[in-house]
């Protein structure tokens, strides 16, 4: 269910850009005194940050209510990635090199997710200075560990239940009420994009091939995910042993850490949280991107240029991080549920449902004539009041969940 409206709520970003883009694009005709060109009204010259889209329809409030979600949002996620990236580093490296999940702790005298979590902090933000363009190799090479890291995720799973049987139907893991609030903070972040959408998608040309390549990856990632939890259940469902250094074991909340007893393969796997290193530049980017936009600065990098403003910004978007995840180390759970359901929705699903509507207005004000090629599917009117019903019960529920009955629905401390 979250996932479609992920989906839907990604092609109203998408066309909102393509609006955006033709009303800059006008603009800046008419400045120059240019001829327009009517099929290059709606093509994605330019990434559009977040905020901008909520600024280009709903002037100053849009710009405010979107500044204030997204950046709890992203620092939340930030966090997120932070701490579960350094936990799998230090215990990857620690059985690595001492056969055993304490080896290096006991070597130590002190938790080595500290120096893990300074590491890729520092790697992270070094990547961080540029743009998402910048980051390309980085990327490839994250995308090469991730698919093996999925590829030995299913491989093992279908071999433990070739060898160790799988789990009775009867002892499966029940469906438990209580730990919705868990289930939907996790869910919100898994199918999150629609904050970096217009970085990730601009380079992709001809322009009209944007819809189709989200098609193809929001469904390449709905059978991962759906592929990897079904096998996962199957076959550690029935262990109740925790995964130290015995395999196989019951399943771990960091699931990759049920991996972490298979020599080799347990190191490929657990790069897999690691592998946050790819995506924490982009994060950043766009945080910063997004501060300095709200602050109108006229010094954005759009290329290797690395000014002042971008390391000003870029600190100031890690060093909160930096804090909150060196003291919030056995708190993910919590960062989870609490940002996922909250900032999350809005910026996932409810802000991408209002922002539409007021852009179809702009789009049949100043371009009645001119198809807009990014136009979802989804453009009957009911399809974004559902989105919004649906968002908003949910975000009442967690409330109740989390804060006024936190004992009751597994949100508390």
């Amino acid at each position: 269910c979250i996932r479609d409206r992920s989906y839907i709520a990604a092609e109203y970003i998408i066309e909102t850009v393509g609006v955006v883009n033709a009303i800059m694009y006008n603009e800046q005709a008419t400045h120059k005194h240019e001829l327009v060109d009517v099929r290059e009204q709606f093509q994605m010259r330019k990434p559009v940050a977040y905020i901008k889209l909520a600024e280009y329809t709903y002037q100053e409030k849009g710009r405010l209510l979107a500044t204030a979600c997204l950046c709890l949002y992203m620092v939340g996620s930030l966090c997120i990635k932070c701490v579960s990236a350094s936990q799998a580093l230090a215990k990857t490296v620690s059985l690595l090199f001492f056969d055993s999940v304490d080896g290096l702790q006991i070597k130590l005298g002190f938790d080595p997710y500290y120096i893990a979590s300074g590491v890729f902090i520092i790697f992270g933000t070094l990547f961080s200075l540029k743009n998402v363009q910048n980051t390309a190799l980085l990327q490839k090479v994250s995308v090469v560990v991730r698919f093996l890291s999925i590829a030995s995720i299913l491989g093992v799973s279908i071999y433990s239940i070739n060898t160790y049987g799988a789990t009775p139907f009867s002892e499966l893991p029940a469906f438990n009420l209580s730990k919705g609030p868990q289930m939907f903070g996790s869910a919100i972040f898994a199918f999150m994009t629609h904050h970096v959408l217009t970085e990730v998608l601009q380079p992709i040309r001809p322009s009209d091939k944007v819809g189709p390549s989200l098609v193809i990856s929001f469904g390449a990632s709905l059978i991962l995910l759906v592929g990897i939890s079904f096998l996962g259940v199957i076959a550690f469902g029935k262990y109740d042993n925790p995964c130290h250094d015995t395999f196989p074991c019951k399943i771990d909340p960091l699931y990759s850490l049920n991996f972490l007893p298979i020599n080799y393969i347990g190191e490929i796997v657990n790069l897999y949280p690691v592998l946050n290193i790819a995506t924490f530049p982009i994060l950043v980017i766009s945080l910063r991107v997004n501060m300095m936009s709200l602050l109108k600065s006229k010094k954005i990098p759009r290329g290797k240029t690395i000014t002042t403003e971008t390391i000003i910004f870029t600190l100031i978007a890690v060093v909160p991080v930096t804090i909150i995840s060196l003291l919030a180390k056995d708190k993910i759970k919590l960062l989870v549920d609490y940002v996922g359901s909250f900032a999350g929705v809005a910026i996932m699903l409810i802000i991408p449902s209002i922002i539409i509507g007021k852009a179809r207005q702009l789009k049949e004000v100043k371009f009645p004539y001119i198809e807009n090629i990014h136009e979802s599917f989804f453009k009957h009117k009911g399809w974004q009041i559902l989105i919004l019903i649906i968002s908003f019960i949910s975000m009442i529920l967690q409330f109740y969940v989390k804060i006024i009955n936190p004992t009751q629905g597994g949100g508390g401390h």
